[in-house]
């Protein structure tokens, strides 16, 4: 993960040549006035031109986290391909951009973000499938700046309809592991698309927490997900489930659920 801080002026050619070989960057606002959250306008208005810089940099998949002083905010970007297409017969070149990824970058300008517009593009990024969806939708959840009690719901209804895909995912369970719904979460979160393992970077625990606490797991989802819960970097998540399982349904898992070798 690359770490750059905002406020001790940062090598800005050196961040852009590095940028390149991440995947998920922080960005330290640690001076209030540099980058002040309100909460009410759908936009953050602060020093954000080597943070679009750096995304102009990158095409690929790209995760960023940005700390101030009275909050924080999760943003991921999809990738986008960017392509010319020569028409000989016209003698023309065309441009073609394929992914949501170019569309959702046009919401960072040099001095604001556009949170709402970002949030009213998640549409796009579901068409375009892969982990990305997964990781915007949870990162607004997680970190619910200047968020819209619309978009909220519509984050929610997605983690909740691809709730074995999004615990996978978080929990870095390998989809061919599952065997009763596996199609449905190779399509929703897919590991061969960025052929890399599939790992969340922000707080797994919370990112949990939160799916717990708004019901957006069933029983099916729990009983599937469970077994491959039983190792030392899952137990916490483990226990976890057990818990919302008891509370919910009443149920009450057997001596057999090996929890001791863990």
């Amino acid at each position: 993960m690359l770490t750059i801080d905002m406020d001790g002026l940062p090598d800005e050619e050196k961040v852009i040549r590095s940028c390149k070989k991440h995947t998920d960057m922080t960005f330290f606002y640690r001076n209030e006035s540099s980058f002040p959250i309100d909460g009410t306008s759908g936009e953050l208005h602060g020093d954000f031109d080597l943070l679009k810089r750096v995304l102009a940099e990158r095409a690929a998949h790209t995760r960023i986290r940005l700390i101030a002083a009275d909050g924080d905010v999760l943003l991921a970007f999809p990738s986008y391909l960017y392509d010319f297409i020569e028409d000989t017969h016209a003698r023309a070149i065309h441009h073609k951009i394929e992914g949501s990824g170019y569309v959702y970058r046009e919401c960072v300008w040099r001095r604001t973000i556009r949170l709402r517009e970002y949030d009213g593009l998640f549409s796009h990024a579901v068409d375009d499938g892969g982990r990305t969806p997964a990781d915007i939708a949870l990162g607004r959840l997680l970190a619910p700046v200047d968020l819209a009690v619309g978009h909220r719901e519509k984050y929610e209804r997605f983690i909740e309809d691809h709730a074995l895909a999004v615990l996978l995912y978080i929990l870095n369970i390998d989809i061919k592991n599952i065997s009763n719904r596996g199609g449905e979460a190779s399509a929703a979160v897919s590991q061969k698309a960025y052929g890399e393992k599939i790992l969340f970077p922000w707080d797994v625990v919370g990112a949990l927490s939160l799916m717990l606490e708004r019901m957006l797991i069933d029983r099916e989802t729990v009983d599937e997900v469970l077994p491959y819960c039983d190792t030392p970097e899952r137990a916490e998540a483990a226990a976890m489930l057990l818990s919302y399982e008891k509370k919910h349904w009443g149920k009450q898992r057997a001596q057999a659920f090996v929890l001791g070798d863990i």
